[in-house]
């Protein structure tokens, strides 16, 4: 009894000790978690195959072979695997990012074009128009669907107003990104930020550095692993104050715009 107990555990030590030979750690670890579910990889050709590892009946059965103290003795070469010994059994490792979905996470970089309706006052005189801009935002993900980082906002509008001839509005400072479902793609930004209004006037330019922020609500389709596009809403508002030949004047100026970006994520 004992011999033949002795004998089982020598072929599952044999078994074990080849199958780890040809795995990297990383599938190993796999492996030892009891992942071992096979890919579907019918008909995909050798270099796209995923790996596998092939015991031939000697390498769990084992021989009685004298390499314990002759290693160069003939009978310790390996085996010749091919037509003639198929392997008895192959076992197969799916890659670690098979069947991983697409999250935003990590370093987030967003870049696009910013349109919309902007206006501006000063004293009094007030004017608005159609406006083109662009964003710049960085940041970091620093809690699961939570971004916090530093951006920027630019809208110039040239309006046809009988006072301003232009309106120019900057907003440059840290925002926070919550996505609700990091798998998913809604979001809400949240921004409160340095602002500066510059007014050209047909009398006189006014320009002023002040408090401002912005809200923006949009979405952001995965187009790959961290590749995203994404479609916004959203509005600002800035406070300043400017001084002119006849004393200060309050700077106010709101907009409400859609950006469209190329997102990192």
């Amino acid at each position: 009894m004992d011999r033949d107990r002795a004998a089982v555990l020598a072929r599952r030590a044999r078994f074990v000790a080849a199958a780890l030979a040809g795995v990297t750690p990383a599938f190993a670890a796999r492996a030892e978690a009891g992942d071992a579910d096979p890919p579907e990889d019918a008909g995909a050709t050798e270099a796209d195959a995923t790996p596998r590892i092939c015991l031939s009946p000697d390498d769990i059965e084992g021989t009685e072979r004298p390499c314990r103290d002759e290693p160069e003795h003939p009978d310790c070469a390996l085996p010749i695997r091919g037509p003639q010994m198929p392997p008895h059994v192959c076992l197969s490792i799916a890659p670690p990012s098979t069947n991983l979905e697409y999250q935003h996470d990590g370093f987030y970089l967003r870049i696009g074009p910013v349109g919309g309706l902007l206006g501006a006052s000063a004293g009094d005189e007030s004017a608005s128009g159609l406006a083109l801009g662009a964003e710049l935002d960085a940041g970091l993900t620093l809690a699961p669907g939570v971004v916090v980082g530093l951006g920027g906002t630019f809208l110039r509008s040239p309006t046809s107003s009988d006072s301003f001839e232009s309106i120019t509005l900057w907003q440059l400072g840290p925002f926070v990104t919550v996505y609700p479902s990091p798998l998913r793609g809604w979001r809400a930004s949240l921004s409160v930020a340095p602002t500066v209004i510059a007014i050209r006037a047909t009398g006189e330019d006014v320009s002023g550095v002040g408090v401002g922020g912005a809200l923006w609500l949009g979405y952001d389709a995965f187009v790959a692993a961290d590749w995203s596009l994404g479609v916004a809403g959203g509005a600002m508002l800035g406070f300043a104050s400017a001084e002119r030949s006849d004393g200060s004047a309050a700077l106010r100026a709101r907009a409400l715009a859609l950006s469209a970006s190329l997102l990192w994520h």
